[in-house]
């Protein structure tokens, strides 16, 4: 996975670094939440999962984390992991989750502190259940919406909603991160 994030970086990201634009890198966390019923069985997904990013601004009117130009684009990295609960009337049993999810996507800022984001990620998800495991990948629309404040010019804060879909599921995540400048 790894090696998506660097070729997409460096397809995506280069050709703007050039233009000396305000580049940022951050890590925080996401409370993902994901949930489903079919046919009587009830899927529940519920995890804290680190994530990484990192964006450029191509039009930054300041080199200052609170005042950037309004556009960004931004790649993302996050990891997918814990325990899914697949449920009847009769029983319930764990499956252990593993997986990532690899976007990118284009960031409005708004004035006041407030983002929105709109993109696309493609995510792997493994599930083992005892001795069967199931594998499934996939692409798919990112959405977000979110707040950055900064707490001095080369750091901020983000708390962040991001909506995504994986496979047939909706996964929610809420998040706060630490922002860093270059």
């Amino acid at each position: 996975m790894i090696k998506y994030l660097v070729a997409a970086s460096g397809l995506f990201l280069s050709p703007m670094v050039m233009a000396d634009p305000n580049v940022y890198g951050g890590a925080g966390f996401l409370y993902s939440i994901a949930g489903d019923e079919e046919v009587g069985v009830e899927y529940d997904y519920d995890n804290v999962n680190p994530a990484l990013f990192l964006g450029i601004q191509p039009d930054h009117s300041t080199d200052s984390l609170g005042s950037v130009g309004n556009f960004a684009l931004e790649i993302q990295y996050m990891i997918i992991g814990g325990d899914s609960e697949y449920s009847s009337a009769d029983s319930s049993v764990v499956a252990d989750t593993d997986g990532d999810s690899f976007g990118i996507s284009g960031v409005y800022h708004f004035d006041n502190g407030l983002f929105a984001k709109l993109g696309w990620h493609r995510w792997e998800v493994e599930e083992e259940l005892a001795d069967v495991s199931t594998n499934d990948v996939g692409t798919d629309v990112l959405l977000g919406l979110g707040y950055q404040t900064e707490l001095n010019p080369d750091v901020a804060v983000r708390f962040e909603y991001q909506g995504l879909r994986i496979s047939d599921t909706n996964m929610h995540n809420f998040g706060a991160s630490l922002v860093f400048g270059f």
